[in-house]
């Protein structure tokens, strides 16, 4: 597992520069990167020919974001008894993202899909679902040359 602390902008990767506390990095060497404020930490969970599936965490405040790509099933197919709170789309300048609230036991769920990217967290406050919403808005698909990468928890 890797801190992600610090953070520069890097040329032509990004149109708005970095905050002093903010990184861009990696999810894996062909699924994009994403800015992630310092003090979240993450890890490539899933590393397989088809699919890939990892996450980012936080203890202030306590979130967990998770990102799942390829061959895998989706967060609203795992969630079958989950019922479908509201469903949008949102176009950024470089990507259309579909966001799906969903409400189970657990409480709501929020799925952002962009692509075949798909990011979840289980939103338990505002705060929560803007550092959701501003790490899936800082996605791009192209891999950041300079930026660190998530190191994978499993050997495969």
């Amino acid at each position: 597992m890797i801190a992600l602390l610090g953070g520069t902008a890097v040329a032509g990767q990004s149109t708005q520069p970095l905050a002093q506390k903010e990184t861009r990095v990696n999810l894996n060497y062909h699924l994009g990167s994403v800015v992630v404020s310092s003090g979240f930490k993450g890890e490539v969970t899933a590393n397989w020919t088809d699919a890939w599936a990892g996450y980012f965490q936080s203890g202030t405040p306590s979130i967990r974001i998770g990102w799942r790509a390829g061959t895998i099933q989706r967060v609203r197919d795992n969630r079958k008894a989950a019922v479908i709170v509201w469903e949008k789309t949102e176009k950024t300048s470089e990507n259309s993202i579909q966001l799906t609230l969903l409400r189970d036991k657990d409480g709501d769920i929020l799925v952002a899909k962009i692509g075949d990217l798909d990011f979840d967290v289980l939103v338990q406050n505002e705060t929560h679902e803007d550092i959701f919403m501003s790490l899936v808005r800082s996605y791009q698909k192209e891999r950041c040359r300079l930026c660190p990468s998530l190191k994978a928890k499993v050997v495969n």
